[in-house]
């Protein structure tokens, strides 16, 4: 075992509060894109909203599978491409 030192403390304390910052960034983005997404859906008709969110989940499975390698399933994968479709495609 290595024997620890202060660079290598440093070096712990300054990861640990790299992303411990972010983190908090994270989540306050998070929430204030929920709030704006709020306030754009009481201003658009409902049609036009739930084709706008609708590509919400297809971009969180694209982000699950680049970021942290997660395998999608044949029926997964085919349902994402229909929603991904429905939505380049209405009008």
């Amino acid at each position: 075992m290595q024997a620890r030192t202060l660079k290598s403390d440093f070096l712990l304390l300054l990861t640990s509060s790299i992303w411990a910052a972010h983190v908090h960034i994270i989540g306050w983005l998070a929430a204030e894109m929920d709030s704006l997404k709020i306030v754009a859906q009481k201003s658009s008709p409902p049609a036009h909203a739930a084709i706008i969110l609708s590509p919400e989940s297809v971009f969180a499975v694209l982000g699950g599978w680049l970021l942290l390698g997660e395998i999608l399933s044949l029926r997964g994968l085919l349902g994402c491409t229909l929603c991904f479709q429905e939505c380049c495609y209405h009008n």
